[in-house]
């Protein structure tokens, strides 16, 4: 038998603990070996107190699953940044337009958990916003030193916060100031795409004009060169002259309606056979003007 420190006696390879204040004497004793079951709870002496107290769970303690947020938030007045990473990493990127990631109602558990751990209340459009700035504005491609997270999120790239710093050197980004630089680009940019539509526009308008002119010029071509076929013959073949115009009748009545009309045709044929188009409007309308002016002619 064996006595150890603190009252602990060792028996056979069997731990006996003794009461406190058990004398020597008492230890050196022969002790009747109890069943297990029947031996004193060592914690009712006060021994191993702190170990027992430190294997109960703490039922205080806060429950958390949004561990970066839960650490995050205790620092969130001195960045705000880092709040950001954490909601994006631990509440998925922002899904395409349309497209359900289940990463709203997880924005809803993590706003629930802060505000029951530390009190913090952050509204919804906040975390949504964090999320997409920290998105947008990935480590690497910020500039927390020339403009604020607020301003990052208004530039809404890092393109445009590149440029807008690139513009303005020296100047403070503030919200308002990135707000109003945008707007005047937007406003620019639309004056430029309206004075693109109004080239394009009279573009095609002075293309029309050109078309029409030039079958007009064709038209007028045809009848004049087929008035000039009509009045002189160099070869006085009678074969060879074209469908003439009937003459006027006595009563000075316009000339047949036959001669209107293969007049008509023949410019239509003339027309075609320079790839022009008897159909269209313009030329329809040349062509029916100077028949008239024809037909006008030889009844005078």
């Amino acid at each position: 038998m064996v006595l150890g420190k603190g009252g602990i006696q060792k028996h056979d390879e069997k731990v006996i603990l003794l009461p406190t204040g058990a004398s020597q004497e008492a230890a050196g004793k022969s002790p009747s070996i109890q069943p297990e079951d029947d031996r004193e709870d060592p914690g009712a002496h006060g021994l191993d107190a702190e170990t027992n107290a430190t294997a109960m769970p703490d039922a205080t303690a806060p429950v958390v699953e949004f561990p970066l947020c839960h650490a995050a938030v205790k620092n969130i007045e001195r960045d705000e940044w880092v709040l950001a990473d954490a909601i994006l990493a631990e509440c998925s990127e922002p899904g395409l337009n349309g497209v359900r990631t289940g990463s709203y109602s997880k924005m809803e558990k993590m706003r629930a958990e802060i505000i029951r751990n530390h009190g913090v209340e952050l509204s919804f459009e906040r975390v949504r916003k964090l999320r997409k700035v920290a998105s947008a504005f990935p480590a690497g491609r910020r500039r927390p030193g020339e403009a604020s997270l607020e301003a990052h999120l208004e530039a809404g790239s890092p393109e445009e916060l590149d440029e807008l710093i690139l513009k303005t050197p020296n100047i403070v980004l503030t919200v308002s100031f990135i707000r109003e630089a945008k707007s005047l680009e937007q406003k620019a940019q639309r004056q430029r795409e309206d004075e693109e539509r109004r080239i394009q526009t009279q573009e095609k308008r002075d293309a029309l004009q050109d078309y029409d002119d030039q079958q007009r010029r064709v038209a007028t071509g045809a009848v004049d060169e087929h008035l000039e076929q009509s009045s002189t013959d160099t070869d006085g073949s009678a074969a060879a002259k074209p469908t003439p115009v009937s003459p006027p009748a006595p009563n000075n009545e316009e000339p047949s309606r036959g001669g209107v009309e293969a007049l008509t045709e023949e410019l239509r044929d003339w027309v075609k056979s320079h790839n022009g188009d008897p159909e269209a409007d313009t030329v329809r309308r040349a062509i029916q003007t100077l028949v008239a002016a024809v037909a006008s002619t030889v009844a005078k």
